[in-house]
């Protein structure tokens, strides 16, 4: 039953399986051995179990040498020296990779879901808009020109904002070798809210997307039953997300209480909570839709909706610490009676930091002059738009803080409704300039010729269910009951 030998430290180990180990006899039990477990299958479509390894008989001893001891050392008389204060978080290093990394995928998978359903909703046909007139696309009803366009704008937005995580991370590498680790509170506050945030966007993205494409999007041959399976564990590993927007919250809360105290406030996106009276004293300045084209607004409103929501996270925290005065606690019952409010800031913060980073990427497009101005316009608009679905998303909580009124608003739909309109003739475009072929989607509804129909009945005739004209159940099941003779009646 052996499976692998493996020498380690001239003791060779053997890998076998659970169930061989248990079965031995209690002498051969004791034969050093590592067993592999399964424990189940995972919620996706390929066969992945989860499992863990049991060590039998076999105490692991590692020398010094082979320790890693780059920041935290131990001594040969056994004694651990922790990393200095500086950079006693050294360690998260691999999982701000890991979290920066997840980021940077969300939006490569979200991108292959809205071309799925992008390229199907300009071939699917449903309803003349009178006699004698061709069936409209399905792309040019409002409301999927809505669900569509908008995902396509989220894509990019995780996008680029996956690329900035990258660069931050490569920074914050460089200045770790050099002893500053001055970048890594608020790396690791952001990685923690933008991985929730973008694959909250993504997991929900995708299944969406699937509901544009009518019964056709719920078989696997489209490609997003079989791509939600396979992302949606994102949103829970390396970290559930509600914890990691708490991460986040706590972050926010420290540079409020900095900013408030007159010290300079920790990492650039918090900048804002320096200033916290200024923002939450502000105004819409919009006079009507026009003046909403420009996603600065858009990002006034962000900015002014996250200082107050983190500025209602510390007061409900506050209250639940004692009343004024009393000190703040992170943990602890007055911590986890605050969670909702913190949440909601994180959360608030992070769509912020969304659209900045969207917005700065295209003035770096712009700056650069590699893109036509024709593209970078439509650019422009998609992240107008991205910033426009996430004010009218949150504004309940502008309209609370006097922020906004209704007149402003309705400008804000109307520009919304306009971007649709400008930018449905771009849809097929913007998704094609992802640069996914058809190998890489594996969807019958994605192809990039347009035809799915033929791709339908083509991955159809490859199911093992028709290789025979009868089926694979025909001569076990259906021939037997078919063909017996009917029971004579009494």
């Amino acid at each position: 039953m052996d499976l692998h030998p493996y020498t380690l430290s001239s003791i060779t180990l053997h890998f076998v399986p659970l169930c061989a180990c248990m079965a031995t006899s209690a002498t051969q039990a004791r034969r050093k051995c590592i067993a592999l477990c399964c424990i189940q299958c995972t919620y996706c479509d390929t066969p992945r179990h989860g499992g863990y390894l049991l060590p039998v008989a076999v105490m692991a001893v590692s020398a010094r040498t082979n320790m890693m001891m780059r920041f935290a050392k131990v001594t040969p008389q056994g004694e651990y020296i922790p990393p200095p204060p500086a950079n006693s978080k050294a360690s998260y290093a691999t999982m701000l990779f890991v979290r920066a990394d997840i980021v940077k995928n969300s939006g490569g998978v979200l991108s292959k879901a809205v071309t799925i359903a992008t390229r199907y909703a300009v071939v699917r046909r449903q309803t003349a808009p009178g006699p004698g007139q061709r069936e409209l696309q399905v792309m040019d009803y409002q409301n999927v020109a809505n669900t569509l366009l908008g995902l396509i704008s989220s894509a990019y937005a995780c996008w680029f904002m996956g690329q900035n995580m990258q660069q931050r991370y490569q920074k914050f590498e460089a200045d770790r070798d050099k002893g500053d680790f001055s970048d890594l509170p608020e790396l690791h506050a952001l990685s923690s809210g933008l991985k929730a945030a973008c694959t909250a966007i993504t997991a929900d993205g995708i299944e969406t997307a699937r509901r544009t494409c009518g019964g056709h999007g719920y078989s696997q041959l489209s490609g997003l039953p079989r791509l939600f399976a396979n992302y949606v564990q994102n949103v829970t590993w390396e970290g559930d997300n509600n914890v990691l927007y708490l991460q986040t919250a706590r972050f926010l809360l420290k540079g409020l209480l900095a900013g408030q105290a007159g010290a300079p406030v920790p990492g650039g996106s918090t900048g804002y909570l320096g200033n916290i009276q200024q923002e939450l004293s502000s105004k819409c300045s919009a006079q009507g839709p026009g003046c909403w084209a420009n996603s600065s607004l858009a990002l006034a409103a962000l900015r002014q909706r996250a200082a107050r929501l983190v500025v209602l996270g510390a007061s409900v925290l506050q209250q639940r610490c004692g009343g004024p005065g009393a000190k703040l606690v992170f943990e602890g019952a007055p911590w986890n009676s605050s969670t909702v409010a913190q949440i909601a800031a994180a959360k608030a913060h992070c769509e912020m930091v969304l659209l900045q980073t969207f917005m700065e990427t295209v003035d770096q497009a712009t700056s650069s002059g590699q893109l036509s101005a024709s593209t970078l316009a439509v650019l422009g608009r998609c992240c107008s738009l991205f910033g426009l679905s996430l004010v009218e998303g949150g504004a309940a909580d502008l309209f609370e803080a006097g922020w906004m009124t209704g007149a402003q608003a309705a400008a804000l739909r109307t520009q919304h409704r306009n971007l649709l309109a400008a930018l449905r003739p771009e849809a097929v475009a913007l998704v094609d300039a992802f640069g996914w072929e058809d190998y890489a989607l594996n969807s019958a509804l994605g192809r990039a010729d347009g035809d799915v129909y033929s791709a339908l009945l083509d991955m159809a005739r490859v199911s093992p269910l028709n290789r025979t004209q009868e089926g694979p159940a025909w001569e076990a099941v259906l021939k037997p009951v078919m063909h017996r003779k009917p029971i004579p009646k009494l």
